[in-house]
């Protein structure tokens, strides 16, 4: 039987259960902001009212001044805990992708196409979409929209498949760099930076081409476009 109740003060942490993790308490308090599902997803308690499973919906509810929704379990023991959270594996974005398409959302329906149409990873086009926090929120809770004015996108993607075919035609070597997520998705914003003349990136491209090499960071490939780019130019960004 699903319970509920206001009143937090009735349930107990489990000596055993691991501590609050802020990044994922605030995960959940934005997927809860956008959609409230939290009487899908009960508080499993014990018959002593400790937190067997869902410490952090109880603390994001309790942020948000929402109901709790629980069930006790009186035979619930402490290596419960461990099971529950060994067996419960995080949805992908492209299990999120799946399931709305399955469900026949023109949205999604779009994006994948929009994938499929330029062969790029699913992380990539949302990059190309927004990198904003609010996206991906939407995304995942089913309200993601895919807009109707996609010019600066493709142009973004002729931009990054231009530097690619640049790079692989004058390089020497393998560059399997080129097809990291990191990669691209830092490009994407080098591309994106304001005041950066894609013509002028790729003429200190040819004469620097010898700086580029794999990464293994954000910052690091962002370091070599901006040393690339600022390389004898009187306008640096």
């Amino acid at each position: 039987m699903i319970l509920e109740t206001s009143d937090y003060s009735i349930f107990q942490k489990h000596s055993s259960n691991r501590n609050i993790d802020k990044s994922n308490l605030n995960k959940i308090i934005n997927s809860i902001k956008a959609r409230n599902l939290l009487y899908l997803r009960p508080i499993i308690v014990n018959k002593n009212f400790e937190i067997i499973d869902g410490q952090h919906r109880l603390e994001a509810a309790k942020y948000l001044e929402l109901p709790v929704f629980y069930q006790i379990q009186p035979e619930a023991v402490d290596e419960d805990i461990i099971l529950l959270n060994d067996n419960m594996k995080r949805w992908t974005i492209d299990d999120y992708l799946n399931y709305y398409l399955s469900k026949g959302n023109i949205e999604y329906t779009k994006l994948n196409e929009f994938i499929k149409r330029n062969n790029i990873d699913l992380s990539i086009a949302l990059v190309l979409l927004g990198r904003n926090g609010k996206l991906s929120i939407n995304f995942r809770s089913g309200s993601f929209k895919f807009p109707d004015n996609i010019v600066r996108i493709n142009n973004n993607l002729f931009m990054i498949n231009e530097v690619k075919q640049f790079i692989i035609l004058k390089g020497f070597g393998p560059k399997l760099f080129l097809q990291r997520n990191a990669f691209t998705k830092t490009l994407i914003s080098f591309l994106n930076i304001e005041g950066m003349l894609f013509d002028k990136f790729m003429t200190k491209l040819e004469l620097n081409l010898q700086w580029l090499r794999p990464c293994t960071s954000y910052t690091d490939y962002m370091n070599i476009f901006k040393k690339i780019y600022n390389y004898k130019n009187p306008h640096p960004i």
